[in-house]
């Protein structure tokens, strides 16, 4: 579960240009996936493909094995995340449609339907995706991050900057909070304020040196 979070979050900031953690990308030939005539047999071969790094073929795995279980939404949902891993995102939009009102993994779906509404500059239609039901709390400053910039695409960068600024989390989260709120303000062409929290923000060695923590 570990390595499947990491990877969507991955996939999920190289798509928003949200950059909150990177994985090394491993270049590797792929073999063309093997027909496979069992739901069993082709869902080992994704889960061994992906552990492997070789995600186009755990891709093509995964989609075996949903022609035997096409309700699968636990499948739907690996298969959603190795798309967006592999950076085929307009692929995972077809899934993450399907995902978004089922409880245990609306939040994955539901953030990439926001990234949709980025790329769509449909800022109201992003927020509204961002209400997730919330489980962590990497999940809460994600989406909150994420709903600021939202604000900042509609025209709103004080609203934008206060609604990070009241995100609730343990102390790694001002280090997130402070970065974004300058990036905010930057874009929004307020220069000075920019800097101000640019220097409190290096200045703030207690948030960072409890950032390490989040990983």
């Amino acid at each position: 579960m570990r390595q499947g979070r990491a990877r969507w979050l991955a996939g999920l900031a190289i798509v928003t240009g949200m950059a909150i953690s990177a994985l090394p990308a491993y270049a590797k030939e792929t073999a063309e996936p093997v027909k496979i005539t069992s739901f069993s047999g082709a869902y080992l071969a994704a889960r061994i493909a992906e552990g492997d790094n070789d995600l186009d073929s755990a891709i093509a795995y995964y989609k075996q094995a949903l022609a035997f279980a096409p309700g699968d939404t636990a499948l739907q949902q690996s298969l959603m995340l190795s798309l967006i891993a592999q950076g085929r995102f307009e692929e995972s939009l077809v899934y993450a449609d399907k995902l978004k009102e089922v409880p245990d993994v609306e939040r994955f779906s539901r953030l990439a339907l926001a990234v949709d509404s980025f790329h769509k500059k449909d800022f109201s239609k992003a927020e509204y995706w961002l209400k997730l039901s919330l489980e962590s709390d990497l999940d809460r400053l994600l989406s909150g991050v994420m709903s600021g910039w939202a604000k900042e695409g509609a025209g709103e960068p004080a609203d934008a900057m206060a609604a990070i600024d009241k995100l609730q989390g343990p102390d790694w989260f001002g280090l997130f909070k402070s970065f974004h709120r300058a990036l905010i303000a930057d874009a929004a062409g307020m220069s000075e304020k920019a800097d101000q929290i640019y220097a409190a923000t290096l200045q703030d060695t207690a948030a960072g040196g409890a950032a390490p923590e989040t990983w």
